[in-house]
């Protein structure tokens, strides 16, 4: 609020023109266009100095006071109006005006009609002292030309009482801006008073008086309290922690602030709000926050622009149609109803439509409609379309571990038709609606898997370490064909020191059973496989053992006999055995075999000579039964023939606490331990259960 513009303010003064004393009439000017449009010319020092003799010379209260007419430029001087105003008397009156704020606070202002004529238009004082006195309503000088006689004539004396400034200034007291004016009756109210002399007045231009601040310009007193023309202009200065239009319509009576409609941020619900009360009348079609009361809340013109600079990191979109609308579950019929984009969500590892899922039946047809929590904080939607589900699939919210290919089929509410790996199962499943004749399609529900084209591609990157032609037979799953049966390829048999064949046990022959994993070589045949994998067993020996429908090799190898004598044994399963030989079929790994008995005891090396001619014999059974010069002890040694470690007692089946003898060891050429254990390392290849004879290890 501003002075009151061009208002028509009456007062009665006491005016002596040639010593008759006659009613003057009031003329309030427009106090800005004074302000905007009069210059402010500089005065000599001399002038000023005659200015401030003939101030101390006059009185400083009760005389009216006279200003330059520099807007008019008419070289005239006018006499100020005196206020507060008062009502017009009905006789002949003296015009006076309405001075700018500046010729009081400049100290321009004169206390006659000749000094202000004197003081500014000094070089035709004359035509001023004339020409003033018409201008003010004092009646024509006379109709001559003698400047003189007009300034004897029209000596004037003026009575009223100063009025203030009507300019604004703080109210530390009731935070708020009153205007520099008289307060009727309690010297400490405030008192609204009207252009036209009536207090408490509801007209718009009211002023809002706080008492007088600014002295009477006829006095010398300095001015301490600021003021200024606008009330938005103290309230930014003086109550600069305030909200700027609450100060304002408390200032200016205007009743109970009810806001700015401006927007301001709600960070709470990721959107921006009107400063309004929500329950006033007239908020039906607004986004009420609230009324903001501090000047520290930024006030922003529109939603668009709040969201801007507020909310940066949230989807423009978003912010917006939040900002246009009523939280859900508000019940005043302008609930949230979404923004019809994609937004990522990670717990479903899918995009979603921000949108009632009752309101469109874009939801029912495959695409997933869920409401964004008001708390949800998303940088970015995308359009419902193809391109935008690529793009919101490969959106950095969802993270490195979901597959933007899952992403994109269950958005859309599609299959991939792509294959993923199910570690449980160890095979590869299609991701395609299951089916009787598609068995190997399952729906895949881990957003972190990765896809592959093919099934072997999949076997190969996500199951390597299995078999690979099994798991991709079974990924397949083809019911018009047979199971996977194996490769039909040899692989090492460690324990039985030979190679098998990679097919079902139940299928018998050389099938040693369907290998599981991929780490283990295959071989061609089972010469490859005993040449490449079990090189330190005599080769003969190894394809022999490798050929399940074999009966032995026929030759001869170092063993033990019933006595445990060192003997050498015939390699075969084919009967009747040779009289006086022992026949039996090597087991473990052995190096060499030989060709005949004697070339067997002889390349024994830790043979000596006498026990080269006693393997002889005992091998042949040449010469009748053998006599062993060891006796009995609870000592073990090798039976080499059945891979077991026997004690060197007498065989006794009938007794349970014999059941581990091997019989009286052959002789001295046989290697006694004192325990199980000793013995067994000599039988490393073979499980320690299976080691000692009566399987007491």
């Amino acid at each position: 609020m501003t002075k009151p513009s061009r208002a028509l303010i009456l007062v009665t003064v006491v005016v002596v023109v040639g010593g008759v004393p006659a009613s003057t009439a009031v003329v309030h000017d427009d106090p800005q266009q004074h302000e905007q449009h009069d210059p402010q010319p500089q005065q000599q020092p001399q002038q000023q100095n005659h200015q401030q003799q003939q101030q101390q010379q006059r009185s400083l209260k009760d005389t009216p006071l006279w200003y330059p007419n520099w807007s008019g430029g008419t070289n005239t001087c006018l006499i100020d109006c005196p206020a507060p105003p008062a009502p017009a008397p009905s006789s002949s009156s003296t015009t006076c005006h309405a001075r700018p704020s500046y010729m009081s606070h400049q100290n321009l202002m004169k206390y006659s009609m000749e000094e202000c004529c004197d003081g500014y238009y000094w070089w035709d004082l004359d035509f001023c002292m004339g020409e003033s006195a018409v201008l003010n309503g004092m009646g024509d000088a006379g109709g001559g030309d003698d400047g003189g006689s007009v300034a004897a004539a029209v000596t004037t004396t003026v009575t009223a009482k100063y009025g203030g400034s009507y300019e604004w200034y703080a109210d530390y007291t009731n935070f708020r801006c009153v205007q520099d004016c008289n307060v009727t009756g309690d010297a400490t109210a405030i008192t609204t008073i009207s252009p036209s002399g009536d207090n408490n007045s509801d007209d718009d231009d009211n002023y809002q008086c706080g008492g007088l601040v600014t002295p009477d310009p006829s006095n010398t007193i300095i001015v301490t309290t600021e003021t200024y023309a606008e009330t938005s202009s103290c309230c930014t200065s003086k109550f600069s922690y305030l909200a700027l239009g609450m100060c304002v319509a408390s200032s200016e009576g205007m009743g109970s602030y009810k806001g700015s409609d401006r927007y301001y941020v709600d960070y709470a619900n990721g959107r921006c709000v009107q400063d309004c009360n929500p329950s006033s009348p007239n908020s039906s079609n607004k986004i009420c926050g609230g009324t903001i009361t501090d000047s520290s809340t930024q006030l922003y013109a529109n939603a668009p622009s709040c969201c801007t600079f507020q909310l940066s990191h949230l989807d423009p979109l978003l912010c917006e149609t939040r900002s246009k609308t009523s939280l859900v579950g508000s019940g005043d019929g302008r609930e949230y109803e979404g923004t019809f984009r994609l937004y990522p969500d990670l717990a479903s590892g899918s995009c979603v439509i921000d949108h009632n899922p009752q309101n469109t039946i874009v939801c029912s047809i495959g695409y997933t409609c869920q409401l964004l929590q008001s708390s949800s904080y998303i940088a970015k939607l995308y359009p419902v379309s193809p391109a935008g589900v690529q793009e919101c699939c490969e959106d950095a919210a969802l993270g490195s571990s979901v597959n933007p290919d899952y992403c994109r089929s269950k958005t859309m509410g599609v299959v991939s038709n792509l294959w993923f790996v199910d570690y449980g199962a160890k095979l590869c499943r299609q991701d395609c609606e299951v089916d009787v004749d598609s068995p190997s399609c399952a729906i895949n529900t881990d957003p972190t898997s990765t896809y592959d084209t093919t099934p072997k591609a999949c076997c190969q990157s996500k199951l390597g370490y299995v078999n690979q032609a099994k798991c991709l037979s079974n990924s397949i799953a083809n019911p018009n064909l047979p199971s996977y049966a194996g490769s039909l390829d040899y692989y090492v048999d460690y324990k039985a020191s030979k190679c098998v064949q990679d097919c079902p046990l139940g299928n018998g022959g050389d099938c040693g059973g369907i290998l599981e994993g991929s780490s283990t070589t295959l071989y061609r045949d089972a010469k490859r496989c005993c040449r490449n994998a079990l090189g330190y067993t005599n080769l003969e020996l190894c394809r022999d053992r490798s050929n399940s429908a074999a009966s032995g090799t026929g030759k001869y190898y170092p063993g033990s006999g019933e006595d445990g004598d060192m003997i050498c044994v015939k390699d075969t399963s084919a009967l009747p055995c040779p009289s006086g030989e022992t026949c039996q079929r090597a087991t473990g790994w052995l190096s060499t075999l030989y060709d005949t008995i004697s070339e067997c005891c002889q390349g024994y090396t830790a043979m000596s000579e006498t026990d080269t001619e006693h393997c002889l014999a005992a091998s042949s059974m040449e010469g009748g039964s053998l006599v062993s010069d060891i006796q009995a002890s609870e000592e073990y040694y090798v039976d080499w023939i059945h891979q077991k470690c026997v004690k060197n007692c007498p065989v006794d089946e009938s007794d349970s606490d014999r059941r581990d003898c091997g019989g009286i060891a052959g002789g001295k050429w046989v290697d006694l331990f004192p325990g199980v254990d000793a013995c067994c390392d000599n039988l490393h290849y073979i499980d320690r259960n299976d080691c000692v004879k009566g399987g007491q290890a």
